[in-house]
């Protein structure tokens, strides 16, 4: 999760709702579990909540230690990663979406999913991944395209 909410920094996204990070864990929100690694990483001032959002704290950084990504196609990669939160078995094509993506442009749900290896724009990895970036800040969603917003290209968008 410390890693996670480190490298959402790189895109400007200092702050994520418990949901999102419970995600980043691994866990549901409401699970015992969660409960205890959100309370012990609060009571050991790692990460701060305030207003419903979590925020990684200056001690957490250290702790984490991730530098900044420092080229776009590093940004592209720690994108790929947050996007399926580390579980390629929930979106086995998840890297191609993030990289179609990353032109920067408008794409149509439909032709990225095909293009990406779905049936149609309701497989539930596909859908889980556009879900993810959007709750997350990063994508623009409408019924039938979807873009990356800029603050997902620290260092501009990839060209062919």
């Amino acid at each position: 999760m410390l890693i996670r909410l480190m490298m959402l920094e790189d895109y400007g996204i200092k702050k994520v709702s418990r949901d999102i990070a419970a995600t980043f864990a691994g866990l549901n929100s409401q699970s015992a579990a969660f409960r205890i690694l959100f309370m012990t990483l609060l009571d050991d001032g790692m990460i701060d909540i305030s207003m419903g959002m979590v925020r990684l704290t200056e001690a957490g950084k250290s702790f984490v230690n991730v530098p900044s990504s420092t080229d776009a196609n590093e940004a592209l990669h720690r994108l790929q990663q947050i996007a399926t939160m580390g579980n390629q078995v929930i979106a086995p094509h998840s890297d191609a979406i993030v990289a179609r993506l990353y032109d920067g442009q408008e794409h149509s749900k439909k032709a990225l999913a095909e293009a990406c290896g779905y049936k149609n724009i309701d497989s539930r990895g596909f859908k889980s991944v556009l879900i993810t970036l959007k709750k997350i800040g990063l994508l623009d969603v409408d019924p039938y395209v979807v873009k990356l917003k800029n603050c997902a290209f620290p260092f501009g968008p990839l060209t062919p």
